[in-house]
Parts: structure tokens; sequence; C-alpha cells
């Protein structure tokens, strides 16, 4: 996620979310697998990826989702 970040800075916003400390929002987006990344729009999931994924993948998950 850090390689992508600095592209994406103003126009996404990132956030880590330690599942053991913070359960209730785990259970809330029902996060079953590590790594998780979920993509909102407008306070609504738009697309979600579960598993570790390159940069370059992230990258186009997150044009295909910004369209």
């Amino acid at each position: 996620m850090k390689a992508v970040t600095p592209s994406w800075r103003d126009r996404v916003t990132f956030y880590k979310i330690d599942t053991e400390k913070n359960a209730e929002v785990a259970e809330a987006v029902k996060v079953q697998k590590l790594p998780t990344l979920i993509l909102f729009r407008g306070g609504k999931q738009v697309d979600r990826y579960e598993g570790l994924m390159s940069g370059q993948d992230l990258d186009l998950l997150l044009r295909k989702s910004m369209r």
C-alpha cells in the first residue's frame, strides 16, 4: 500500500485497522481474512479484496473503483 499511496494521496484516504484491538470494526465490515482491503465511496462499500496484492494490482483496483 505504501508504494501506491503517494500517487493517490489527494484522492483516497487509507486507514489501517488492527483487527485484534478493533474487533468490533472488523466484525462490522466482515473481515474474515488478512489482509483485507475495503473501498468505500460515500460511506458505502464499492469494492473488496482479500489477500496480498502487488502495488500494481492495487493501483489497477483503485483505478477501476474510481470510475
